[in-house]
């Protein structure tokens, strides 16, 4: 009997032992591969491990002071976005079978590797004459859509925001004329545009934007309003521009937007939109021209 009892408190140590010892064990730390600028995809590259691992969870930590869970970020990629910018991001992986789990961190990010886009602007309410040919790489022009012929449409036709359509009108405060274009291949002091009426609608125009620094000039106003300009660059790689006209009370008013930007990478669309958010007026839009 004392021998039985013996073997079977020997077996149940071992037994206990073995199982301690089956934990997955990291022999390489997870790493992370892609390009670490905002818009761009980062990707787990899974660690090694030994102990046969069943199951992995990855949650992504912005390195703030302390680190930082990026809320839902915790799958095996990670779109780096302008909140990253000024971190070093790193991941976190955790590896589990029957016997318990193991946790490891990959070695962060460069912080000096991501970048981000630039979006800014400036506007004034001057009625002076435009020339839209001068220094162009494109440009539109409403109603109608005459364009650089020149331009490969890098600045398309507009989209209204919110229902309803634009009406035309020829009585704008600033004259526009072009030498370049088609349809119409020129025109002299030309004060056309396109109006629609009721807050929150408007229109939107788009231009190209990727690492290089471009310029739009843009061509609004309204009448008996108050217009709100939002910039926006698709890959979120800087805030928007925002800019809230005064509403006018008395009549019409010529907006003169010149906005500088680039993306944090390439493929990327600058979107400019101009509504109505105050006055029972309307607002207009006339050009836009890319530099």
């Amino acid at each position: 009997m004392r021998l039985i009892l013996t073997s079977l408190v020997g077996f149940l140590f071992l037994s206990i032992a073995a199982n301690a010892q089956t934990c997955p064990a990291n022999t390489t730390a997870p790493s992370i591969s892609g390009t670490p600028q905002v818009g761009q995809t980062l990707s787990v590259v899974p660690g090694t491990w030994t102990n046969s691992p069943v199951s992995f969870f990855h949650q992504w930590y912005r390195n703030t002071s302390p680190p930082t869970p990026i809320p839902g970020e915790t799958s095996t990629s990670h779109i780096a976005s302008a909140s990253d910018v000024g971190f070093t991001i790193s991941v976190q992986e955790v590896v589990s079978n029957s016997s318990g789990a193991t946790q490891i961190t990959s070695p962060p990010t460069s912080v000096t590797s991501i970048v981000g886009g630039s979006l800014s602007g400036t506007v004034t309410n001057s009625s002076g004459a435009v020339n839209l040919t001068s220094g162009t790489a494109d440009w539109a022009h409403w109603y109608g859509y005459d364009h650089k012929a020149s331009g490969g449409g890098q600045i398309g036709n507009f989209s209204i925001v919110g229902s309803g359509s634009a009406s035309n009108y020829g009585n704008d405060l600033r004259p526009i004329s072009w030498t370049d274009g088609t349809p119409t291949g020129s025109a002299t002091n030309n004060t056309n545009g396109v109006y629609i009426a009721g807050i929150g609608k408007g229109f939107s125009v788009t231009a190209p934007a990727d690492t290089t620094t471009r310029t739009v000039n843009l061509y609004v106003g309204g009448w008996q309003s108050g217009g709100k300009l939002v910039a926006h660059l698709s890959d979120g790689s800087a805030a928007d521009f925002v800019d809230t006209t005064p509403q006018n009370g008395s009549g019409q008013y010529d907006g003169n937007y010149t906005i500088t930007y680039h993306a944090a990478s390439s493929g990327q669309t600058l979107t400019l939109t101009w509504t109505q958010n105050s006055g029972t007026g309307n607002v207009t839009l006339n050009a836009a021209a890319l530099h």
